[in-house]
């Protein structure tokens, strides 16, 4: 069988579906908008440039900068726990989310009582063959929990982007005021 044939027919599939993938992906967007403010608040504001040079753009930079920044500046003791929590969360469900935008839905169980299997084609240059890989495994109940958690985690970031911008910066007596 090719493993195209395997990809669900069934249109209702693509109906229940889309929406929980739709949600991950909004509400990862969301979160990373909040992350980048606790990325530019570290960086420009509580001596983030001694972590590293250049401010990171691709969220595993960021990430890893906000983990150094956590574990090596003072400014943050207080916020550590908190950080490193959305750390560990944020790379979870990137990788979640990764692996379903990158792959297909190659199996689909409307009864919902086998897991939703998302793949993706690798082609091996030196034999030519192309074969499916399983990226991920998972049910829609657990699809629909990893958009719960990703749009709870943009609330947790945003809350700590305003704690942050209302700490004095480093070497600064007065706070920016929210509006």
């Amino acid at each position: 069988m090719s493993p195209l044939q395997s990809i669900p027919q069934d249109r209702a599939a693509f109906d229940d579906v889309s929406p929980l993938i739709g949600g991950l992906v909004v509400n990862l967007a969301l979160f990373e908008l909040a992350l980048n403010a606790v990325v530019g608040t570290i960086y420009h504001r509580l001596d983030g440039e001694r972590i590293e040079r250049d401010i990171p753009v691709s969220l595993t930079k960021r990430l890893a900068f906000a983990a150094k920044a956590a574990r090596r500046l003072p400014d943050l003791a207080s916020e550590r726990a908190v950080l490193l929590a959305i750390v560990e969360e944020a790379t979870r469900l990137s990788s979640l989310r990764h692996d379903i935008v990158n792959g297909y839905l190659a199996e689909y169980d409307a009864a919902g009582l086998r897991p939703m299997r998302f793949a993706r084609m690798r082609t091996d240059r030196g034999t030519r063959r192309t074969e499916e890989i399983t990226l991920r495994r998972i049910t829609t109940d657990d699809l629909a929990r990893a958009s719960d958690d990703a749009i709870e985690l943009a609330s947790r970031t945003a809350l700590l982007s305003k704690r942050l911008l209302a700490e004095p910066p480093a070497g600064d007596g007065g706070a920016i005021a929210l509006s």
